[in-house]
């Protein structure tokens, strides 16, 4: 039988590795040029220097910003006016995500592994939820920053299971309309384990297995090649399965 990641274990061992890649890609920050900082990112409307900027952002919503946008589309709008007010300058935001990791470190032992904050799109989640957040977040944009500098930046896929198993429900805030009328079965087979799904009528039941043999499976060998596909959308979609799964959802 499949041993799963608890609750507990990942609150504790998701900032762990937060706080490991944390300092990891601020270090990878410290090697890029101006040029870098200037040159486009392929595939998005920002500039290296304006990656960080989100970044940045996005650490701050974890302490003072509390703000959360009620639409995928609020979500769009809210990045663009974030990297707008910090501007671009990379030296400052890898100071800034630093500070917010220190005062994480204060707080995550008074948090209840349990206790549910709120996120975008109207959903809800637990630190460990967002501790996998910000491993999706440090993989999808370390990935941009590489493509458009050929610098390497990339989350172990044996650290990317607290984003399946945590983070992910919250994509029912990114369910397309014209999904809303289906019941699915999914199941995606991880190396760590399979991790279930069920769509039904806009719902998204996560971890729970409702049937035996589930009418949609992926099979999933390389999790941080899987995850830059989906929910990331950074990879082209080549497995029929996975762009079904991936039709369900608004982009990110």
């Amino acid at each position: 039988m499949e041993q799963q990641l608890t609750l507990d274990e990942a609150h504790g061992r998701g900032f762990e590795l937060v706080r490991a890649h944390t300092e990891r890609f601020i270090g990878y920050l410290e090697g890029l040029s101006e040029a870098d900082i200037a040159t486009p990112v392929p595939g998005l409307r920002w500039t290296v220097g304006e990656t960080v900027a989100h970044v940045r952002s996005v650490y701050g919503r974890y302490t003072a910003d509390p703000r959360r946008a009620a639409s995928p589309q609020a979500v769009a709008t809210q990045n663009a006016e974030d990297i707008v007010e910090a501007g671009v300058d990379v030296k400052a935001a890898s100071v800034f995500i630093a500070d917010q990791l220190t005062y994480l470190e204060a707080v995550v032992p008074h948090l209840a592994p349990e206790r549910l904050f709120p996120f975008h799109a109207g959903q809800l989640t637990t630190m460990a939820g967002g501790w996998g957040n910000l491993l999706g977040e440090l993989h999808a944009h370390g990935d941009d920053i590489a493509r458009a500098t050929g610098q390497p930046f990339s989350i172990p896929s044996v650290d990317l299971e607290i984003l399946w198993r945590f983070t992910a429900p919250v994509l029912q805030g990114w369910v397309r309309a014209e999904a809303r009328d289906l019941v699915e079965d999914w199941r995606l087979r991880f190396p760590f384990g399979a991790v279930d799904a069920v769509l039904d009528h806009g719902a998204l039941r996560w971890d729970i297995r409702s049937a035996e043999d589930p009418e949609h499976v992926v099979e999933v060998a390389d999790v941080a090649g899987f995850t830059l596909v989906f929910p990331y959308r950074r990879r082209p979609v080549t497995d029929p399965t996975t762009a079904l799964l991936v039709s369900r959802f608004t982009d990110l």
